[in-house]
């Protein structure tokens, strides 16, 4: 015997405690703002799936499916065919993927990421006055420590200018002294 055909969605719980925002170019060099860019870690000890994945507030993108291996990294940018000419040392495998819409404000906003189920993943908003260097000048604003409690994404001091000009998209900066 035979039953009625149930949709159900599945998730993976440990989604909601691996995925990161490490790095955030929200005010490039450039005037239109196209070489924006945010970046993404898994920092759990096991491969994500980002499918369902999306930015609700700042940005807005819904990931498909994209596996993110333990440490890994994936960006999302305005631009990619001008992110990837101004960015040709990318390191390999890291996913670059342009978002639907959208443009980080330069002044700071609240940026938020959910899950598929519109369970929050992180929200926080970043302030232009935190550091003149990333407001403009070159340098993007990257997390101090990826692993630390989610409340210093609110905060300057859970956050410093990139180490290089024009950021470090798909390089892992923890731990690297600012520039």
């Amino acid at each position: 015997t035979w039953s009625a055909l149930h949709e159900a969605v599945y998730t993976d719980e440990q989604i909601l405690n691996a995925l990161r925002i490490t790095e955030l170019m929200y005010h490039p060099v450039d005037d239109d703002g196209d070489l924006e860019f945010v970046e993404l870690k898994n920092i759990g000890q096991t491969t994500i799936n980002l499918d369902g994945v999306q930015f609700t507030k700042g940005i807005q993108h819904t990931f498909g499916d994209t596996a993110v291996l333990p440490g890994g990294l994936v960006l999302a940018v305005k631009d990619k065919l001008l992110f990837e000419a101004a960015y040709p040392d990318l390191p390999a495998g890291v996913p670059v993927i342009q978002w639907t819409s959208g443009r980080l404000d330069n002044s700071g906003e609240r940026i938020t990421l959910s899950d598929m189920l519109g369970r929050t993943i992180l929200s926080f908003s970043y302030k232009d006055t935190w550091y003149p260097l990333t407001d403009g000048d070159g340098f993007s604003l990257t997390i101090v420590d990826p692993l630390a409690d989610v409340s210093l994404w609110e905060q300057k001091a859970g956050w410093r200018p990139s180490t290089t000009f024009g950021g470090s998209p798909g390089w892992d900066e923890a731990g690297m002294a600012a520039g």
